[in-house]
């Protein structure tokens, strides 16, 4: 089941990329974000309802990792209207997820020699 969550986020994350890409062009990536935000609104709220979780202890890491990831969002959809798609966006993913990589190094975690093979995969 987490191998087919994750390549369901992978697709969702694609998409979404690829699309506020399309329309930050088109506006600003302010306006595009403003736009895009209440999309996944709708999707993540009723998920997050739907699943629950201890509120007192959620909420604040929540409210920091959306105002964290509105940020990010912003700044990859102004460097999409500045850059080619086909390299900020593999660009971005790739810088996004060699951040929890390092502090896993960092923190004394080490993953076996098929995850290396898999980091230096993305890396190329």
């Amino acid at each position: 089941m987490p191998a087919l969550l994750a390549l369901v986020s992978s697709l969702f994350w694609g998409v979404a990329d690829f699309v506020g890409g399309l329309a930050s062009r088109r506006s600003t990536p302010l306006q595009t974000l403003a736009l895009t935000t209440p999309a996944g609104f709708v999707v993540v709220v009723p998920l997050a309802l739907l699943l629950g979780g201890d509120r007192a202890g959620s909420a604040v890491p929540g409210i920091a990792a959306g105002v964290c990831g509105a940020l990010g969002i912003l700044f990859l959809y102004g460097a999409l209207t500045l850059g080619p798609m086909g390299v900020v966006s593999p660009v971005s993913a790739v810088l996004g997820a060699a951040i929890p990589v390092v502090v896993g190094l960092a923190r004394g975690e080490r993953p076996g020699m098929a995850a290396y093979a898999g980091m230096a995969l993305a890396v190329v």
